[in-house]
């Protein structure tokens, strides 16, 4: 990646930044980076991101919640 001429790599994105580029909030942004849902480097009080490895995480496929297999299914209650 090319640096810019102030020297930071502009692929390397402030909470603000990325926030402007994905939608939510920054606030929403540093709760997901803190949950471990973005990939993030703490620097300081912030984080940094790297947008391309946010943006291949952002585009896997989320983990779904399955039924869970210690409920009855629907047939399996139990009818007086």
């Amino acid at each position: 990646m090319a640096e810019t001429t102030t020297g930071r790599d502009p692929g390397v994105l402030t909470t603000q930044e990325l926030a402007a580029r994905l939608g939510p909030s920054p606030q929403t942004v540093r709760r997901m980076a803190h949950a471990r849902q973005l990939p993030a480097l703490k620097t300081g009080k912030d984080f940094r991101y790297s947008w391309e490895t946010v943006r291949d995480v952002l585009r896997q496929p989320h983990p779904t919640q399955e039924h869970s297999t210690d409920e009855p299914d629907e047939e399996e209650h139990f009818q007086p």
